[in-house]
């Protein structure tokens, strides 16, 4: 459970960084 939780944290982060360099190269 507890890797779990962590995998998934980490795939969030991962997606919600990708997403904010997509935003950043948008609103450059």
């Amino acid at each position: 459970v507890l890797l779990g939780l962590i995998a998934w944290v980490v795939i969030s982060y991962a997606e919600g960084g990708i997403v904010g360099l997509m935003l950043r190269g948008d609103l450059v």
